[in-house]
């Protein structure tokens, strides 16, 4: 790593894209059930990254903040980089040193921009499936985390709790310094509420399998390519499960027994793939019929508040992929017959 000089850092933040932080403020009496997504935020300094080019190459910068959130330090890393990720990637922070090797990671807290999109202005439900792009295009081995969250409901309480059941924090495997309440469909200041100090003192009555999950039912770490294999240059059976997300779909192989692995996500190029999809996995009127964009939600579709109403989370089909070498992904281009036989994993 390389610490920038005062020349270097001027430069270089001129280049720095606009960015604005999302209002954090300290839990109060009032509660408010829009709050239904907690996160677990560690204890450590927090930084920005910043993944960019330098020159010719891909790169990604780490900025030290102040407790003012003010840039104090800029160190050229050897965090890896990549194409999708310097096309204006910004992810804000908390650093922490591994205890037994010593080394940093980064759990993340926000996504801010990814590929040039700003993100600040967009509710966490919207945010979602830019999370799951960001860490899909993350080259494997990293040391940047995703943190651990879950669902909340809140009605009827008289304050934030302040404790976090044995069950979710064994899940936990950081130091944390507070747990942050946030909105999953609004744009909400974020509440920080400083743990009791008897972390294990009562289980959490806010804690709600009937509410949204945001993380999935499976293990999402995509699969390290060998794009040398043949496999790479015909078209591949996979099966296929959509995501919340719009234009997020999960591909797997199989693996033992013909168990399904997760691989990674699908590439949607265009409009007509991204109608296929959306015929196949989710109810949108508009998709068959333009007129309905016009058109009011009617009383049983407003009345309707599940953020998957819109979509099959367990539906699984198997379907023809094609391979995008630019992209390295694959793309879905029709259904396969229903005793096609899905790709191994081992052919990846």
């Amino acid at each position: 790593m390389l610490v920038l000089g005062a020349n270097q850092t001027s430069y270089l933040l001129k280049r720095l894209p606009q960015f604005e932080l999302s209002y954090e403020t300290i839990s109060h009496k009032k509660v408010s059930s829009v709050y239904d997504v907690c996160i677990a935020i560690p204890t450590g300094r927090k930084v920005l990254l910043w993944f960019t080019f330098y020159q010719k190459h891909y790169t990604c910068y780490i900025m030290d903040l102040n407790r003012d959130k003010k840039i104090v330090k800029v160190v050229h890393s050897d965090l890896k980089s990549n194409l999708e990720l310097s096309m204006g990637t910004l992810v804000y922070a908390t650093c922490i040193v591994d205890e037994h090797s010593g080394k940093e990671k980064y759990v993340v807290d926000d996504l801010l921009y990814l590929k040039g999109v700003n993100m600040c202005k967009m509710s966490s439900i919207n945010k979602l499936g830019a999370w799951k792009r960001f860490f899909a295009y993350l080259e494997q081995p990293t040391p940047i985390y995703s943190p651990f969250l879950w669902n909340v409901q809140l009605d009827g309480l008289d304050e934030y709790p302040n404790t976090i059941n044995e069950h979710i924090q064994s899940h936990i495997h950081y130091p944390i310094h507070h747990i942050q309440y946030r909105s999953s469909n609004e744009v909400m200041p974020y509440v920080n509420v400083y743990l009791s100090k008897k972390l294990n003192i009562v289980n959490l009555p806010n804690v709600s399998k009937s509410t949204l999950q945001i993380t999935n039912d499976f293990e999402s770490q995509p699969y390290k390519m060998i794009l040398n294999k043949p496999q790479y240059r015909t078209t591949t059976i996979f099966e296929i499960r959509a995501d919340l997300q719009y234009d997020i779909y999960h591909l797997f192989a199989y693996g033992r027994n013909n168990s399904p692995v997760y691989y990674n996500l699908s590439y949607v190029p265009n409009y007509k793939t991204s109608v296929m999809l959306n015929n196949l996995f989710r109810n949108i009127r508009e998709n068959t019929n333009l007129d309905y964009i016009e058109e009011s939600d009617d009383e049983e579709d407003f009345e309707n508040v599940q953020h998957d109403k819109y979509v099959d989370l367990k539906k699984t089909l198997r379907m023809e992929c094609v391979y995008d070498r630019k992209y390295r992904k694959w793309t879905p281009t029709k259904v396969a017959h229903k005793y096609a036989k899905v790709v191994h994993i081992s052919k990846l």
